[in-house]
């Protein structure tokens, strides 16, 4: 599946919504530890990390598009009558015999956005995004 840089940015605003939502609840979680679990110094990094994260994405710069492409991007395209394919969720360990297990349609989140050539100032900004994302996963996972 190729999405087009329009899909791409629904994908974002998404993540940009929801992200923060659940870093912040990552880090209320580790100040609620008991035994006094959260004065200790590895709990105390991961929850800095997790702070540092939410900030970038709070404090990410919101697009600046066009009324036109605004419009595009918001408007409701109707009734979608074709979902990409369901693929297996290959994140799911399977055991020898047993096929692998794809995600229902109706529990994935897909925002149809009509095709269209995108202007650049989409494709720069979905580019932006996937950078803060890998610096966040890279911090995340040293």
């Amino acid at each position: 599946q190729n999405p087009s840089q329009g899909t791409l940015f629904r994908a974002t605003q998404f993540l940009t919504e929801e992200l923060p939502i659940r870093l912040a609840h990552r880090v209320k979680e580790l100040d609620e530890l008991p035994h006094n679990l959260s004065s200790m110094p590895s709990i105390i990094k991961v929850k800095n990390w997790y702070a540092q994260s939410f900030e970038e994405l709070v404090s990410f710069a919101k697009p600046k598009f066009s009324p036109e492409v605004k419009k595009r991007l918001l408007e409701d395209p109707g009734e979608i009558t074709e979902l990409p394919e369901n693929k297996p969720n290959l994140a799911v360990n399977s055991t020898p015999g047993t096929p692998r297990k794809s995600v229902s349609l109706r529990h994935r989140y897909y925002a149809h956005v009509e095709d269209m050539d995108w202007p650049p100032e989409v494709r720069v900004y979905n580019e932006k995004f996937t950078k803060l994302i890998e610096e966040i996963k890279k911090r995340h996972d040293p």
